[in-house]
């Protein structure tokens, strides 16, 4: 599924007022208190206004639900089933798929369609058609299901988005159980490892020679920027003002850098005038 990038002007759309109340014309109509002539009109508008609205908030909620299935593909791996099933209202017609269908490898002569969706690595939609064909003897009956891709807008179309969000909502709880009770199982085999570390009498670091490690070491990094002790350390705190200023470079912008090479000086020329 390709990514569907934000429009920039759907960061600078207005909320919506959600307390903004009905047209007092649609009232009027409603209640039988406008004329024909004025009532025509005034549905005539109001109807191209709404279709307008309707095309702009399918476009929306598109994009809404594509962003949110590329962060929660990582979430399919975690689940019972490959996919999520939406059931169609009627018995006869397609029903809805998302999800991973690598499962489909098993048919026997896939369509162009399902070899695209069992070789996709993000959740896919798929409408999915079911009959079912006699085999030969006629003792058995076998159930054929053909899969064929659709996109997200036709998806939020047929199904409308909360109804898929209600779903998805479903699956990133059960998500969370399997990841829960995985979590558990992982700190009753440390319990266990460490029982078996102390009998072979492996005992590890305690946590507070680690802490001192860090506190230790942040104190000589503080020693060197600032030039503590003899003057032999102000060669290795000015190599240490190089190699922040480079890293800084790197991964915050030459702005910052200027800033922390300034900080760093004045620090350098601190310790300088005071120690002269």
């Amino acid at each position: 599924m390709v990514g569907i990038g934000w429009p920039a002007e759907a960061t600078r759309r207005k909320p919506v007022d959600e307390s903004r109340a009905l047209p007092e014309e649609l009232w009027s109509v409603a209640r039988g208190e406008s004329a024909l002539t004025e009532a025509l009109l005034t549905l005539a508008h109001h109807q191209a206004e709404q279709a307008y609205s309707a095309a702009e908030l399918l476009e929306r909620e598109t994009w809404a639900l594509t962003a949110i299935l590329e962060r929660i593909a990582p979430l399919w791996r975690h689940l019972p089933q490959p996919t999520l099933r939406f059931a169609s209202d009627r018995p006869d017609a397609p029903h809805l798929e998302l999800g991973l269908f690598s499962h489909l490898a098993t048919l026997v002569a896939p369509s162009a369609g399902e070899q695209a969706l069992m070789s996709a690595a993000t959740p896919l939609w798929a409408r999915v058609y079911t009959r079912r064909t006699r085999l030969p003897a006629g003792q058995f009956e076998a159930i054929v299901r053909t899969y064929v891709p659709i996109s997200v807008a036709e998806a939020v179309a047929a199904l409308g988005l909360g109804r898929i969000l209600n779903q998805i909502n479903i699956m990133t709880r059960n998500a969370g159980r399997t990841l829960l009770d995985r979590e558990q199982a992982q700190r009753e085999r440390q319990v266990r490892l460490l029982g078996v570390e102390r009998m072979l009498g492996w005992e590890p670091d305690p946590v507070e020679a680690r802490l001192f490690s860090w506190t230790a070491a942040r104190r000589y990094l503080l020693m060197l920027l600032l030039g503590e002790g003899s003057t032999a350390v102000w060669v290795p705190g000015a190599a240490l003002e190089a190699l922040a200023v480079i890293v800084v470079t790197l991964f915050f912008g030459i702005p910052i850098a200027v800033l922390a090479l300034i900080v760093g000086i004045g620090c350098l020329l601190l310790r300088a005038l005071l120690s002269g």
